[in-house]
């Protein structure tokens, strides 16, 4: 055995593994700041224009598609003690239609924490709803999952109804249930990139500032008529102009200004 050889061989082996090692680090080195740079120069435009918006999300890669089910309201709900000082029906199967015996009383400028009050008082699955808006006659709250609002959708919906005095009087109510984590998102559209799809196609304006930015749901699409894929959308809350969405999956822009959808 010629060791001088194969002792050769193995330097020879090494010297390559290190230059393909070496190539490696530069490609994903050079990736990597031509990322940065592309962000960098997405952001200055973005700025330069007047554009405000508050520090973006860095912890989104982990995001995924949902999988829900429509609930089926049973006259076994109703049994629930929150019933007590409530008339309550079931429409269709798919609804609560609740009246209050008494109206509750809340400020005009009521905020989240004291409409929550009524909400642990009076309705089922409570902390499964987050505020939306307050109009003149209604109160808007939408189902949310791991902290994330089901965006307009009528199937995780709570309304609560006003009288001219701005008594709550009564409710109604959607709920999904079975939520479950069904894929996970492949290169989710950076918040900066779904900015740039935003400015690009004329509905983020020169000037204009975004006060928040964050990600929920919408459904994708319906299996059957009880089940529900949702996908993760990207909201940025823009001032005097209300609420602009983006698919976190395929980063084209979803128009929820004037629809709930189902």
């Amino acid at each position: 055995m010629d060791w001088s050889k194969i002792k050769t061989i193995f330097i020879i082996a090494f010297l390559v593994l290190d230059v393909y090692l070496v190539y490696e680090f530069t490609k994903l080195r050079d990736a990597s700041e031509l990322a940065l740079e592309s962000e960098a120069s997405v952001e200055n435009r973005l700025r330069a224009d007047g554009i405000e918006f508050p520090e973006l999300k860095k912890d989104y890669n982990e995001i995924n598609l949902i999988n829900a089910e429509r609930e089926e309201f049973t006259e076994e709900d109703l049994e629930d003690a929150k019933f007590d000082e409530q008339s309550a029906e079931i429409n269709r199967g798919k609804e609560l239609v609740v009246s209050l015996d008494e109206p509750y009383s809340i400020t005009e400028d009521a905020d989240a924490e004291e409409l929550n009050t009524f909400l642990d008082t009076y309705v089922i699955h409570a902390d499964q709803y987050a505020f939306w808006e307050k109009g003149e006659t209604t109160i808007t709250f939408y189902q949310t999952f791991e902290g994330k609002m089901f965006y307009k959708n009528n199937n995780g919906r709570l309304t609560l109804f006003l009288n001219p005095e701005g008594e709550i009087v009564s409710y109604t109510q959607t709920l999904l249930t079975n939520i479950e984590e069904r894929v996970e998102v492949e290169d989710p559209v950076p918040p900066l990139s779904a900015m740039e799809t935003l400015y690009q196609n004329s509905k983020l304006l020169p000037n204009s500032v975004i006060t928040d930015v964050e990600i929920g749901y919408y459904t994708f699409l319906s299996e059957n008529t009880t089940t529900y894929t949702l996908t993760p959308v990207w909201r940025f809350v823009v001032e005097d102009q209300g609420s602009l969405y983006v698919n976190v999956k395929y980063g084209d822009i979803i128009d929820l200004s004037n629809i709930e959808n189902n």
